[in-house]
């Protein structure tokens, strides 16, 4: 049985809805700029501006899937890290010299049900935020209503009615006031986090890659799990793999615990313990890896830029 998934590039045999948050995003002063700086200095500028924008999604666990022109749109795990991704943004922008324009940002983001083929989304969900972000101005992020139960106390403190969209007749467009929270504020100030990085499973023909820091990993026994392992010492569901700021964890919860191999590295034993999964190796389940087939290949990598 195959179930090869590549998670991030969504449904590249069939298509069906999933629950993300798609975030759009416009830079402000672009045109004006290049009519009032010299041509290389804008240009040196808007790279600062759009490498800025990037390395702040990717710290955040997002993916820039589109570019168009001045706008481009992102999805996220959760409405909190779009919500601190834009918080990001505004400062990475506003930390820019002015070469006699001052460049701005302004953001509106929506979670819900999207259809994604490779790197093309579509959907109710899509459509919304777009339009959202119509009614932006400068220094400002749009959230639909429907994130807020989502949002973590910090962030949901900072929302606040917005009532100049003209077809929210139900309320559903707020504002993230992110100035207003200087807690908000001071996380946003804090420097990126390491890149984004790939997990990926290797285990007879079947291929598993994990990017989302929401997307938990099962391996075992179970005809449910991610990776079935017909082990006999391997338990139902004998390990999970989650991802996590300091990259992608192994929390071993078997009777028999997990053989991990380093690639250049001595066997290691893990049992009801986690371990930060590093470079590449290979993991077995209940057994040393003399002693079984059943061998899992997985490597991390750092995503491409």
């Amino acid at each position: 049985m195959d179930k090869s998934v590549d998670s991030q590039s969504e449904l590249t045999i069939a298509v069906r809805p999933r629950e993300t948050t798609v975030l759009f995003a416009d830079m402000i002063g672009i045109s004006k700029l290049y009519a009032v700086a010299n041509d290389l200095n804008a240009v040196e500028l808007i790279a600062r501006c759009r490498n800025g924008l990037r390395d702040v999604i990717q710290s955040e666990g997002g993916r820039i899937l589109r570019t168009m022109g001045e706008r481009l749109m992102a999805i996220f795990p959760t409405p909190d890290s779009a919500a601190l991704a834009s918080t990001k943004m505004h400062l990475a922008i506003e930390g820019l010299p002015a070469r006699g324009v001052k460049l701005g940002l302004r953001v509106a983001f929506h979670q819900g049900p999207l259809i994604q083929r490779e790197d093309e989304v579509f959907g109710e969900t899509v459509d919304t935020a777009a339009r959202m972000l119509e009614y932006a101005i400068k220094g400002q992020t749009l959230l639909h209503g429907s994130c807020l139960p989502t949002l973590s106390p910090i962030m949901r403190a900072c929302v606040r009615q917005f009532d100049d969209a003209p077809d929210n007749p139900a309320n559903t467009t707020l504002e993230l006031a992110w100035r207003q929270n200087p807690d908000i504020t001071d996380l946003g100030a804090r420097p990126a986090s390491a890149p984004l990085t790939i997990l990926r499973l290797n285990y007879k023909g079947q291929t598993v890659i994990r990017r989302r820091m929401n997307e938990a990993l099962i391996i075992g026994r179970d005809e449910s799990n991610d990776v079935v392992v017909p082990e006999r010492k391997a338990s139902r569901q004998h390990c999970t793999i989650e991802r996590r700021p300091n990259g992608f964890v192994l929390r071993d919860h078997s009777t028999n615990g997990t053989y991990i191999v380093p690639t250049n590295e001595k066997e290691m034993f893990l049992l009801r313990a986690d371990m930060t999964l590093r470079g590449a190796g290979i993991l077995t389940l209940g057994q040393p890896r003399s002693e079984t087939a059943e061998a899992i290949e997985y490597s991390t990598e750092r995503a491409a830029e």
